[in-house]
C-alpha cells in the first residue's frame, strides 16, 4: 500500500512538471497580466534601455593546478565585448 501511495505520488509530480506548472504559469499571467519583459534593441543582456548604464559585473574564474592557462584565461576574460570599468575578474 505505501509503495503504491509512494509511486503514484511520483507520477502525480512528473504530470504536475509536465502540464501543471505550464498551466499555472498561463492561469497566473491571465490573472495578473503580462508585463512587457523584451530586450530593446542594443541593450546588452536585458540591461535595460539602449540609454541605460550597464552594471558591473564580476567573473570569478575557479582555478586549481591552472599554471599552465589560468595566464591565457585572465586574458581571454579581459577580452571580452564589456566595458574594462565595469569588469572585474577573480580568480579563486
Amino acid at each position: 500500500m505505501a509503495l503504491e501511495i509512494v509511486f503514484w505520488v511520483a507520477v502525480g509530480l512528473i504530470v504536475y512538471a509536465h502540464l501543471g506548472y505550464p498551466l499555472l504559469l498561463r492561469a497566473l499571467v491571465a490573472l495578473f497580466g503580462e508585463r512587457d519583459a523584451r530586450v530593446p534593441d542594443g541593450a546588452i543582456g536585458g540591461a535595460g534601455k539602449a540609454g541605460d548604464a550597464l552594471p558591473s559585473v564580476s567573473l570569478i574564474v575557479p582555478a586549481h593546478d591552472e599554471e599552465l592557462v589560468i595566464e591565457r584565461k585572465v586574458a581571454n576574460a579581459r577580452e571580452l565585448d564589456y566595458p574594462k570599468e565595469l569588469l572585474e575578474v577573480i580568480v579563486v
